[in-house]
């Protein structure tokens, strides 16, 4: 989907649009999905009534371990701890000769 040039947000609206478009579906047609369901029908319901919640916490799940994923795996920049120490040395150099202390 994202090889047609659709910004994030239109990727978002399209994805959202085709799920409550099958959630709405569903919910029109729930007496034949609770006759084709091998699940209770109390529990076939439930499921399709909270079909929006359930994917919404998956999505938090998702996100979350997204995050849990990119903070273990992160790298330190040893090079970039150089270049920082650098350019505090040279900013306190600079402000010795302006006159600020520190």
């Amino acid at each position: 989907m994202s090889g047609l040039g659709l910004l994030r947000y239109q990727i978002f609206l399209v994805h959202g649009v085709l799920f409550f478009s099958i959630w709405h579906a569903s919910l029109s047609n729930m007496d034949k999905i609770v006759e084709l369901s091998p699940f209770a029908s109390n529990v076939t319901t439930l499921l399709v009534w909270y079909a929006p919640v359930l994917a919404i916490g998956m999505l938090g799940i998702y996100a979350l371990v997204t995050i849990l994923y990119g903070v273990i795996t992160f790298e330190d920049c040893p090079d970039a701890v150089a270049e920082i120490d650098r350019q505090v040395k040279e900013a306190r150099i600079e402000l010795k000769k302006r006159g600020i202390k520190l």
